[in-house]
């Protein structure tokens, strides 16, 4: 297929703005084989030898061998739920309750296989339990109705529905209190694991071994003879093989940030991660006892790119081989990419070929005409791509989060949480992402006043039937499993647990991953640009980009502002100055003020004002804060930022000489580090102080305000690139090249540098 693809590149360039080219073999959707019967198994048992696992690929949810259990890894609620495919009541469910949250799930013929993120300490146990809630029960499992593709035109069922929902939604629990956490304890890990688990009458699954790994353990692959295993770390820059057979780690290499999909090629040698940071891949090579890293480029969306422009990338959750792996796939967001009302990027699945290592769609060559201006400016939905224009994002791909191959119709199933959406692309057009079969809605039941859903919230796994005709989807956000028939587009869904967090918080939640509430954001949700609250190691472009209006906006970069591009009619000359995303998760508890230059003054004006800054300017206003409903939903994103959002895991240790030295030197009169970075505040004063410019970046303005707020240090080294601007690439580069702009660094010998460095580290 990859030969098929490359050779094709130019010609399928062509068939990108009308969706795509079709081969003439494919197979209909309309004729797709129906789906195979499964009966109930409780407890489950250990499948034949001679049954071959559905994927060796990790995701949060997988089949069994036999296709008579679902495995689904529940991070929050820190168990793993195994479901029977046919069942239709709960007495048939098995919960097992792990040792920490899980991330990703492989379902061998007898043996289960889950990454466990963080092992927790007694402290931060005691912390997460507060937090988490009750251990889910089997018995509260609920089985809910299909919900069938309701007839063409018809109105009156979505309009009974309406009346429903407005009635429950008046009796909700409402105005709950968070359960604010200390992320100092929360942290607090012994490290990763990968769990190697076996059938159990009793149990439904037992431990039968451990592997201790990096902390954040999260993707997971094994090797086609099923000996080995590979594991991302993700905040800990870190993949590692494991020896299934013998339970013990063979080799670690680092990579760059956030290593999150891993999958192995058949020769069970070479290995590709993707990253949740970047847009290049790191390729792996497995040799008997040693695991060597180098990374491979991969620019983003080149369709939608400016000519000689190179896109970044983020949102790398996941990527897949194609069958004869000649070919990989990779859905993510790609950072300033073009089209029309494209003001943040769009959704993409980049190609990589696998020979030649570069990608497949050819580079864009036309000047990308996709630029507007108020008297241009129509509904979303009028518009349309022109001769040389890119089309607009396909908004039901916004912040993919697995990918799987449907080889019997060479099309890609992607869940994209930001939509709760399964979409259908084809898998042998240059741009999958311009070339969409089908889309299926997920969420279903959204609240009429808060905007999020009751079910299907935040799609983030995917296991796909041996005959391919059912996806089974994890849906996160509302902790549910939705099997869709891909025949019919009917889903029924298994509710496994209700959310752990207050009511409020819980909303938070779901509105935190989606893209769809027109009050806070303009396509975009909060998590494209704070993945699990951390960040995209991106630096935005913020501007008055408004006609007339004082409300400011970012944009991916100058390309994407498509309004107020030149001086005319007396408008003043276009400006943009640079926001590196700051990380959010565990440095939200103070009451403010917020915002690069300290300018909102507590955490819910923070995200009032970002409903104005995340959307473009075209689009209509964000949040009122007047109105109840909008008002609500910054309470429920406040809540949830402060007792759902956890900090990344790090290793509890005893300081070190070096760090302990570090320490020393920040806390010191000479260095006065911590005159500004104060321990007791979170390593923050939270004050706007001015500062001597930093050098102008190339692509942005003059700052007019040279005050900036101190930033919280707490998880700074897993946060370059640093400053607002973004120019400083690494802590090392930051503290070398300080000198005495914050505090005074200038009489540091390279010691003394490498030392507050490492100090830094344990932040």
């Amino acid at each position: 297929m990859g030969a098929i693809i490359r050779a094709s590149a130019l010609f399928l360039a062509g068939c990108l703005v009308l969706g795509g080219c079709r081969r003439a073999d494919r197979a209909d959707p309309a004729r797709e084989r129906p789906p195979a019967s499964a009966a109930a198994s409780a407890p489950p048992a250990p499948s034949r030898r001679d049954e071959p696992p559905l994927s060796r690929h990790g995701e949060a949810i997988a089949l069994s061998p036999d296709e008579k259990t679902m495995f689904v890894a529940d991070e929050e609620h820190e168990a793993l739920f195994l479901v029977p495919t046919a069942a239709t009541e709960p007495s048939a469910v098995r919960v097992v309750r792990l040792p920490g949250p899980p991330a990703e799930v492989v379902a061998l013929p007898t043996r289960v296989l889950v990454t466990i993120r963080s092992l927790p300490t007694a402290a931060a146990r005691t912390a997460r339990d507060a937090i988490r809630g009750p251990v889910p029960e089997a018995s509260k499992v609920a089985f809910l109705p299909v919900e069938q593709q309701p007839p063409p035109g018809d109105r009156s069922a979505e309009t009974t529905k309406r009346a429903e929902l407005v009635k429950r939604a008046r009796t909700r629990p409402r105005n709950t209190r968070p359960n604010v956490f200390d992320p100092s304890v929360v942290r607090q890990s012994e490290g990763g694991l990968l769990l190697v688990l076996a059938a159990d009458a009793a149990a439904g699954l037992v431990e039968v071994a451990r592997v201790a790994l990096p902390p954040d353990a999260w993707g997971l692959a094994v090797t086609p003879d099923e000996k080995r295993a590979l594991v991302t770390s993700a905040w800990s820059a870190t993949v590692s093989a494991v020896d299934i057979e013998r339970a013990r780690l063979i080799a670690s290499v680092t990579t760059p940030r956030e290593p999150r999909g891993v999958v192995i090629a058949p020769d069970g040698v070479h290995a590709y991660v993707s990253h949740l940071v970047g847009s290049g891949l790191t390729e792996l090579v497995l040799g008997p006892d040693t695991l060597t890293a180098r990374e491979v480029p991969l620019p983003a969306a080149r369709a939608r790119a400016v000519p000689g422009v190179e896109l970044a990338a983020s949102l790398g959750y996941d990527l897949v081989l194609s069958p004869d792996a000649e070919s990989i796939y990779v859905p993510r967001h790609a950072l300033g990419a073009d089209g029309i009302g494209a003001w943040w990027g769009a959704p993409t699945v980049d190609v990589l070929d696998r020979a030649s290592e570069e990608p497949v769609a050819p580079l864009h060559r036309a000047p990308v005409a996709a630029r507007v201006d108020a008297s241009y400016v129509r509904a979303s939905e009028a518009w349309e791509a022109l001769p040389g224009e890119a089309p607009s994002p396909r908004l039901d791909l916004v912040q993919p989060r697995a990918v799987v191959y449907r080889r019997a119709t060479d099309t890609l199933l992607v869940a994209s949480e930001g939509d709760d959406a399964l979409t259908e692309l084809d898998a042998l057009a240059a741009d999958p992402a311009m070339a969409e079969r089908r889309s299926f809605a997920l969420g279903v039941d959204y609240d009429p006043f808060g905007d999020f859903p009751e079910h299907g919230g935040g799609p983030a796994g995917l296991a796909l039937s041996r005959d391919e005709a059912t996806a089974f989807v994890y849906c996160r956000t509302t902790f549910d499993v939705a099997a869709v028939d891909l025949r019919t587009g009917d889903k029924r869904y298994v509710h496994l647990a209700d959310d752990g967090l207050p009511a409020d918080a819980a909303y938070g939640r779901r509105l935190f991953a989606s893209a769809r509430a027109p009050a806070l954001s303009g396509g975009l949700g909060c998590a494209a640009c704070h993945p699990e609250g951390r960040d995209d190691g991106f630096v935005w472009s913020e501007g008055d980009l408004s006609q007339g209006r004082p409300e400011l906006h970012f944009v991916g970069s100058r390309k994407n502002a498509k309004m107020r591009m030149n001086d005319k009619d007396g408008t003043p000359p276009l400006a943009l100055f640079p926001r590196q995303t700051p990380m959010l998760a565990g440095r939200m508890r103070a009451n403010g003020p917020y915002g690069w230059h300290g300018e909102s003054v507590d955490l819910p004006a923070r995200i009032l004002v970002g409903t104005e800054l995340h959307r473009a300017p075209w689009q209509p206003s964000g949040a009122d804060r007047a109105a109840g409903e909008d008002a609500a939903k910054l309470d429920y994103l406040a809540d949830y930022l402060r007792s759902g959002l956890l900090p990344p895991p790090t290793v509890a240790h005893a300081p070190t000489s070096v760090e302990q030295r570090g320490k020393a030197i920040f806390e010191s009169d000479a260095a006065r580090c911590s005159r500004c970075h104060v321990p007791a505040s979170e390593f923050t004063d939270r004050t706007a102080l001015p500062l001597p410019a930093l050098a102008e970046r190339r692509g942005f303005d003059t700052e007019p305000n040279p005050a900036f707020k101190t930033p919280s240090l707490w998880f700074v080294a897993g946060t370059a690139p640093y400053f607002h601007d973004g120019s400083q690439a690494t802590l090392e580069d930051l503290v070398r090249t300080n000198r005495d702009r914050m505090g005074n660094t200038s009489q540091l010998s390279a010691d003394e540098r490498a030392a507050l460095v490492a100090y830094l580290r344990t932040l």
